[in-house]
């Protein structure tokens, strides 16, 4: 089953989607444990609904079943990629609303609604 870019899903999960995808289904890479198949796949979903801690927690343990195998770092780092730009798009709109209340246009409501989507890079 592919990755589909679908609206709801931001360009990083996609990433670390085809990354889980790559490990689980290419025979010539190191076979991973249903254990820590089943801890991607939980860090996936919860990486999608952006409950950030959650998803590093199973993804940690994933790293901790296979420490060696190196796709599971990119998976864990595109998921802290994604909690950066969150955290400075928060900041980004908290510091223009501070400064200048009546910037709440329709252009920072645009930007918010995309947040919300999960379209990180349109909405900065």
């Amino acid at each position: 089953m592919e990755a589909k870019n679908t609206p709801d899903m931001n360009p990083l999960h996609q990433q670390a989607e085809n990354i889980v995808q790559n490990l689980t289904q290419n025979p010539n890479q190191e076979q991973l444990s249903p254990e820590a198949v089943e801890h991607l796949q939980k860090g996936l979903a919860y990486f999608k609904e952006k409950q950030i801690n959650e998803a590093e927690a199973e993804f940690v343990q994933a790293i901790d079943l296979h420490p060696k195998l190196s796709p599971l770092y990119n998976v864990f780092a595109l998921l802290k990629i994604s909690q950066s730009m969150i955290d400075g798009l928060k900041d980004a709109v908290y510091l223009a609303m501070t400064t200048n209340p009546e910037f709440m246009d329709d252009f920072l409501k645009e930007g918010v609604q995309l947040m919300e989507q999960g379209q990180y890079e349109q909405a900065e």
